[in-house]
């Protein structure tokens, strides 16, 4: 099984099923996820008592942004013509 980062729209449903009222194990079934995923999330992101699922993401960006493929350098062409001659 792989992982799957949690999506804006699924940290959005999580704060909605927890208003209503459903615990982990509920809102998992929902989500197709394990409810310990759901836990985490819910606990990693809770501030002063409240989740924001767009900090939550915010959060995710932030972390995730030193990985990854980086973009290549812009060449300066003028540079380049010059080294030819």
């Amino acid at each position: 099984m792989s992982y799957h980062h949690f999506t804006v729209d699924e940290r959005e449903s999580i704060l909605i099923y927890r208003m209503q009222g459903l615990n982990f194990s509920q809102i998992a079934k929902f989500l197709h996820r394990h409810p310990s995923s759901i836990s985490r999330e819910w606990k990693r992101h809770l501030r002063e008592e409240s989740y924001s699922p767009s900090h939550a993401q915010e959060s995710y960006h932030i972390a995730k942004s030193p990985y990854g493929r980086k973009r290549m350098l812009e060449i300066d062409h003028n540079s380049r013509k010059t080294r030819r001659r």
